[in-house]
């Protein structure tokens, strides 16, 4: 499958739209190429990007994972994405998606928004459009985070990733800024570790051994309510 709008230049453009917000993304395509140019270009953007390449196996990385998206195929290998897609909403779940297909029939994208498709791209399609909408699907009302987070001597700001303890600038590396962006989205709940983990690492990449010495000991300088750690060294908690 020729897919122009994948090529190197326009991954490059990637640079310009580097997503200023976490988010953990799942691929089901069966084409390796076309997956591995959507992987690099989302990867470069700043997703966290996880890729199947059938409906069973993404049906797997569902019940596993809490993604913060779905990219979804329709023609792939074991049955029909729009049966993953019906499955998913059968089940309950929330998660926004986005078909990306090279059906351009009216029935075909009428079908997929009526089983709760989010969004609809034909291929083939430019990358920097794909970001835009899975930016988009971010800011819809149920998944709003306000740009700025300010709770006890702390003010995060999610877009610029500046924190400010006591009105003071505190450096952050990527990861901590990372944790920090999870956690504000769950303020005032416990946040498993292994949420933390999902969020921030994709498979086939090894959890890192940051965690051993607590969010505590990392941030001295953040004081509650911000940040607690749980005895059970299982969990961390936004408060």
């Amino acid at each position: 499958m020729r897919c122009p709008a994948l090529g190197p230049a326009n991954r490059r453009a990637g640079d310009d739209l580097r997503l200023q917000v976490l988010m953990r993304v799942l691929l089901v395509e069966d084409n390796r190429r076309l997956a591995g140019f959507v992987v690099s270009g989302l990867q470069d953007a700043g997703f966290v990007v996880d890729a199947v390449g059938s409906a069973d196996e993404g049906d797997a990385a569902l019940r596993t994972v809490d993604y913060d998206v779905l990219v979804l195929d329709l023609s792939l290998p074991d049955y029909d994405g729009l049966v993953l897609l019906r499955n998913l909403r059968v089940s309950g779940a929330s998660t926004p998606v986005l078909i990306l297909t090279a059906r351009d029939h009216v029935d075909d994208r009428v079908k997929g928004l009526n089983l709760g498709a989010d969004d609809y791209l034909l291929k083939p399609f430019a990358l920097e459009e794909l970001i835009a909408r899975l930016r988009a699907l971010l800011r819809r009302p149920s998944e709003t985070l306000s740009s700025v987070t300010e709770i006890g001597n702390m003010r995060f700001d999610v877009v610029t990733r500046e924190l400010k303890v006591d009105g003071a600038a505190a450096a952050l590396s990527r990861r901590e800024s990372d944790v920090l962006e999870v956690l504000a989205r769950r303020v005032g709940r416990v946040v498993p570790k292994r949420t933390l983990d999902e969020k921030i690492h994709g498979f086939g990449s090894r959890p890192s051994r940051w965690w051993k010495n607590g969010l505590a000991k990392r941030w001295p300088m953040v004081r509650p309510p911000w940040v607690e750690v749980s005895p059970d060294r299982r969990r961390s908690a936004a408060v």
